[in-house]
């Protein structure tokens, strides 16, 4: 029997092809990065050391729900059939930060590597999500939720200090918010521009 060794047709082959994200870097040693990638046949976390071009996969089986990567640590959600769960890498091992049968993901990590920012289902509403700030030891920091029907998005927090910069449905459409997890003091910035709308801090934290 004749055995078929035609070559997949160009638009077969791209639909074929592995999908990488862009790399998340760490901030003070950008040679260090994780990325997400299907090239083993499910979406798993890749380091890359770039000096030396090696990579290495770091996860089996798990879906990402966010990753941040910061000066002496990781912090990294993955999601299952059974929740979510994020732990905090470090050089020594990993520990359980937060686990829950809700989704979760990892918004953001800040600039001291103290405080992780995570949006939860833990109301049951998927869509319509809350925020939480812990620090990297487990301690509820701050929670914020604008009831049901409404969502959070958190954007991350401010390289200069613990304020976090998020969207919220309020005025119908995703607006901007600044949040002090410490004080509770939420400011929902007007912002005079038509359509959605999308936000992120200027490098040194100004704006």
């Amino acid at each position: 029997m004749a055995t078929n060794t035609t070559t997949p047709a160009d638009w077969e082959l791209r639909f074929r092809a592995a999908r990488v994200s862009l790399p998340d870097w760490a901030h003070d040693a950008p040679d260090r990065s994780l990325y997400v990638s299907n090239s083993t046949g499910t979406f798993e976390l890749f380091a890359w050391d770039r000096a030396t071009g090696s990579t290495r996969q770091v996860t089996a089986r798990g879906y990402s729900a966010g990753c941040e990567v910061g000066r002496t640590l990781s912090v990294v959600g993955t999601s299952t059939d059974n929740g979510s769960t994020v732990h905090v890498v470090r050089r020594d091992g990993a520990s359980l930060l937060y686990a829950s049968e809700h989704d979760a993901d990892v918004a953001g990590l800040s600039r001291d590597d103290r405080l992780v920012l995570l949006e939860h289902a833990e109301h049951g509403d998927s869509r319509h999500r809350a925020l939480r700030v812990l620090t990297v030891d487990g301690e509820v920091v701050g929670e914020l939720w604008d009831g049901p029907g409404l969502g959070l998005h958190g954007v991350g927090f401010s390289p200069a200090d613990g304020r976090v910069l998020a969207l919220h449905e309020q005025s119908g459409r995703p607006t901007p918010l600044l949040w002090d997890p410490v004080t509770g003091q939420v400011d929902r910035l007007d912002i005079a521009l038509d359509g959605d709308l999308s936000a992120d801090w200027l490098a040194d934290g100004s704006a």
